[in-house]
């Protein structure tokens, strides 16, 4: 089985390798984690991930773009704000007709259109215009998954069974890749897998993260200060330093530094480090 996605953060990830970052933390080590966990089940998985400054400033040329839009057997993009690489894509979009899954995360509404997954196909999806609302809609990713999903079950009544289980398999992919975490990456992987034949073992659902709150190192998740500091309370005798930091999408890409942050200050600061989805 093999993917192309697209994300610029991660650029150690070849043909038939997979390197875990050095740091063992953010986006990069959570997708080689959930590689790895793959592998595991006896499911060979190969990745090459490109980005559009890869593109842009020639590392990678164009005829290797579309050398791997032929060997990939699923391709997955994130491409934010258009681009060559958009361009490219859209222009070549009958080499991704015969994937098992094309899963556009986010794109310009021509590439939008070219989702697809099984026997649903985001080009007859709704009406005319509904797709190219949905990727024009100024949202997060989390935002615009929910009004995905909004819309496919008002649809689902005309859809046929099949048609409809695909569809929200395929918002069940935006999940995964909104929430990121290696348990996401894992069961997303998982999920493709199915589609390309293999057998797998159980998937779960998504793991939703809350759209703000609280998090610190080596104690999780809380809702309110109020929580937090019930929890871990402040010293009186150290100054107090707030951590705003993006959450959703972005939560793993942050998370090993504000990690970092609190190991090298808490002898001399509390810290209260607050994520938001940026909404």
């Amino acid at each position: 089985m093999a993917f192309l996605f697209r994300k610029s953060f991660v650029s150690r990830f070849r043909r038939n390798e997979c390197f875990l970052d050095k740091h063992r933390s953010g986006k990069a080590y959570s997708i080689a984690e959930a590689v790895q966990k793959i592998k595991s089940q006896g499911i060979e998985t190969n990745i090459v991930i490109t980005s559009p400054r890869d593109f842009t400033e020639e590392r990678i040329s164009e005829p290797e773009i579309i050398d791997f839009l032929k060997w990939a057997d699923v391709v997955l993009v994130d491409i934010r704000g258009g681009g060559s690489l958009d361009d490219l894509l859209v222009e070549h979009s009958k080499e991704l007709s015969s994937k098992k899954a094309v899963v556009i995360f986010l794109g310009s509404p021509s590439l939008f259109s070219l989702g697809r997954l099984g026997s649903f196909e985001m080009s007859r999806f709704g009406k005319k215009n509904t797709v190219a609302e949905i990727s024009s809609t100024p949202q997060s990713m989390i935002k615009r998954a929910k009004m995905i999903q909004r819309v496919i079950e008002v649809a689902g009544k005309l859809m046929p069974f099949g048609v409809f289980k695909d569809a929200k398999n395929y918002v069940h992919l935006m999940r995964y890749w909104c929430f990121s975490c290696a348990e996401n990456y894992y069961n997303m992987f998982l999920l493709l897998a199915k589609y390309c034949g293999h057998k797998t073992p159980k998937i779960k659902p998504p793991v939703e993260m809350a759209e703000c709150g609280i998090f610190y190192p080596e104690k999780g998740f809380f809702k309110s200060l109020r929580e937090f500091t019930k929890a871990n309370p402040l010293d009186a005798s150290k100054p107090t330093l707030g951590i705003l930091f993006y959450g959703g999408a972005h939560f793993e890409q942050n998370k090993g530094i504000v990690e970092y942050i609190v190991r090298k200050g808490r002898e001399e600061f509390n810290f209260v480090p607050l994520f938001s989805d940026g909404a």
